[in-house]
């Protein structure tokens, strides 16, 4: 018998893609959030550099349209894209982590809320 899951989306996109839909697995979840948090990081980090989406896709080798794809979520950047991405904003990897952890102390909060 497999597990359900109950589905915790604080994205409202994601919220919309899932509604509805029973899962098996959070894997998938937890890879979506991720997408989110570097869809949002990302776009964060280049307004506060005053960057335009044109003027980051020339330091990541991109074309602009690539760059508004990868903040919409339309496209996936590869793992050496992501990886440059940390070099241009001058991010170690650690960041990466820290969404782990913040998203396990979120579901801690939540757990000692119900009871």
């Amino acid at each position: 018998m497999q597990k359900k899951y109950q589905l915790i989306i604080y994205d409202n996109r994601l919220r919309k893609r899932y509604k509805g839909v029973a899962v098996s697995s959070t894997r998938r979840i937890k890879t979506e959030n991720f997408r989110a948090y570097v869809q949002r990081s990302m776009r964060q980090l280049r307004k506060e550099r005053k960057w335009t989406q044109e003027q980051l896709g020339k330091k990541l080798g991109v074309d602009q349209a690539s760059i508004s794809n990868y903040e919409s979520g339309k496209t996936d950047m590869t793992c050496t894209q992501l990886f440059e991405l940390f070099l241009i904003f001058g991010k170690d990897l650690s960041g990466v982590f820290e969404f782990k952890s913040s998203t396990i102390t979120n579901r801690q909060q939540e757990k000692q809320g119900k009871e």
